[in-house]
């Protein structure tokens, strides 16, 4: 890394005085990056694996002395920016600089649009994580801030950013895109009891509103998205999802104090543990004019019943008679539910990944030769040695203790 910086400077140092040939510019141009993938302005990313890569592409040229040019600028009107040493960062694919991690002291930080000569134009994922400052100032050279940046900042307060800056916007410290129909995050240090959405934003991102104490919460008409974890970790007791929201991510109202939930008339993806840990939870409502999801008895089905999807944490009953409509069990429909006694119908043919997982069963009734009584779905890893020990027989299977026996 000091290397590759080393000979970056060294060829700009030259190039500004006019002694390398603008002919030989692009043998400069040779990007080392190690663990920076870079994937344009998506900023939904994953972890990945470090990465050796070496590109020799003299058009990159031009790209860095831009953002270096506009970065010196930046540079110029940021007062006090934080240390380049309190940074950890690397070169990403076009040859700018990424921040990959804080080690600082300063509980306010301000990163500098420059370092080394180099335009600052990322902030990678989890580079604040866990750390205890309070704000942060985003230059005006930031193109792609990574989903998981500030990821569980407790005592984050503010995010700011440059006026100037094309991609990222601050209002009162909470950070949004440009337009201002991304909402990224609202610090979790603000502890907010309540909060309302702008009109407009139309898609709530990963964590936006995570950590907070929120009792009550405005999300408007014009929402469309709501990300992973979005909502997760407050004090929610009831939610109304309009009508235009399309997605809700995993996780994204888990471990609140949910009682009720209404979801509007175009939702068409629900993804898992959408309201996992919200023990009082007794019942999902879904309009009647929704075409992907219908609600039961407050338990999440496909509109054709097919697919049971969710039965609340806090559904009250101990015995519970799958419908004989249904063919899947979706991935973790019974976490932690209060059921004990479940009666499988012979029209199940398939049980999706720890939907049983920290259930209460310790009754089952099943068919004969059923290849979803297994480990995958969540099953007690007793009941299931029982089950193979038995011939996979057709029965009720009761729990006493920790032994099971069978009666037909």
């Amino acid at each position: 890394m000091v290397f590759v910086n080393h000979c970056f400077a060294r060829y700009m140092y030259f190039k500004e005085k006019n002694v390398i040939n603008h002919n030989v510019i692009g043998l400069w141009c040779v990007i080392v990056t190690f663990g920076c993938a870079s994937s344009g302005t998506i900023h939904r990313s994953v972890d990945t694996p470090p990465q050796l890569s070496i590109t020799i592409e003299p058009s990159h040229t031009a790209t860095m002395e831009s953002a270096r040019t506009e970065a010196i600028v930046e540079q110029d009107s940021i007062e006090d920016p934080s240390p380049a040493e309190d940074f950890t960062y690397c070169l990403n694919s076009k040859g700018t600089i990424r921040i990959t991690g804080y080690k600082g002291t300063n509980n306010t930080v301000v990163i500098p649009s420059i370092i080394d000569g180099i335009a600052v134009t990322e902030i990678g994922n989890r580079a604040f994580y866990q750390k205890k400052i309070q704000s942060i100032t985003i230059p005006y050279s930031i193109e792609r801030i990574e989903q998981a940046a500030f990821t569980h900042n407790q005592t984050l307060k503010a995010v700011n950013v440059s006026v100037r800056n094309r991609h990222y916007a601050s209002v009162d410290g909470t950070l949004f895109s440009k337009d201002k129909t991304i909402l990224y995050r609202v610090p979790a240090g603000k502890s907010l009891t309540s909060y309302t959405i702008p009109d407009g934003v139309t898609t709530i991102e990963y964590e936006a509103l995570y950590g907070h104490q929120l009792t009550t919460v405005t999300i408007p008409e014009s929402v469309t998205y709501i990300g992973w974890s979005a909502f997760a970790y407050n004090y929610l007791t009831t939610i109304d999802i309009p009508d235009n929201v399309l997605f809700i991510g995993r996780n994204a109202f888990a471990h609140n104090q949910l009682t009720k939930v209404t979801c509007g008339n175009n939702l068409r993806e629900i993804r898992d543990l959408v309201f996992e840990g919200n023990r009082s939870l007794t019942a999902i409502e879904i309009s009647t004019k929704n075409q992907q999801y219908t609600s039961v008895d407050g338990m999440l089905f496909s509109k054709d019943k097919t697919v049971l999807y969710i039965v609340p944490d806090g559904k009250d009953m101990a015995a519970y008679r799958i419908p004989s409509t249904v063919n899947t069990i979706g991935d973790w429909a019974f976490y932690h539910s209060t059921v004990s006694d479940v009666i499988i119908p012979d029209s199940v043919s398939t049980i999706g990944t720890y939907a049983f997982r920290s259930s209460r069963l310790n009754r089952i009734t099943v068919g004969a030769d059923k290849d979803y009584i297994n480990s995958e779905a969540g099953f007690d890893k007793d009941f299931i040695n029982y089950y193979q020990n038995h011939n996979r027989k057709a029965g009720t299977y009761i729990k006493t203790g920790k032994t099971w026996t069978l009666t037909q």
